[in-house]
């Protein structure tokens, strides 16, 4: 499969595995993490592939999103309300300021992405162009300091 039948069939098939992989994890943002993920080890073998992709591509992202699920632990998350009624007596600011905190303990390039998809609001695409990157770059860098900014909390939270 050359590099442009590759983009067109992962075009074409993006939105189906992103609805599969959102069925599983019940978070699209999650879910667009996972597609990235599978479309980029399908591009690892790009010469190799043979249309139609979508089969292929969808297996790929079914087992990724199950893999997904085992690593991570459910976690019940808590609103603004319930958090102040029990458990932790932070105020909002001071958790603001928490959160803040590990960002900023992230390397550079990861708080740029951080904070460009979710202080300033940006789409991926936008972030790609300024950071002179692709779109798929973007999403992986923002998905990664994520993650970083998670273990880093739970890890905390351990202690």
């Amino acid at each position: 499969m050359t590099a442009e039948e590759f983009k067109q069939e992962t075009g074409s098939c993006r939105e189906k595995l992103v609805s599969i992989a959102a069925g599983y994890l019940k978070n699209r943002d999650a879910a667009q993490d996972i597609v990235q993920d599978a479309l980029l080890k399908l591009w690892t073998m790009c010469s190799e592939l043979r249309s139609p992709l979508l089969p292929l591509a969808s297996v790929l992202t079914r087992n990724l999103s199950l893999d997904r699920l085992r690593r991570h632990l459910p976690v019940q998350s808590l609103s603004a309300e319930d958090a102040a009624d029990g458990g932790d007596e932070r105020t909002e600011h001071e958790r603001i300021e928490h959160m803040m905190h590990l960002i900023e303990s992230l390397p550079a390039r990861q708080q740029v992405f951080l904070r460009l998809r979710h202080l300033q609001g940006m789409e991926y695409g936008d972030i790609a162009r300024l950071a002179g990157c692709t779109e798929t770059t973007a999403r992986k860098a923002v998905s990664r300091a994520r993650q970083a900014v998670r273990d880093q909390f739970l890890k905390e939270q351990r202690q």
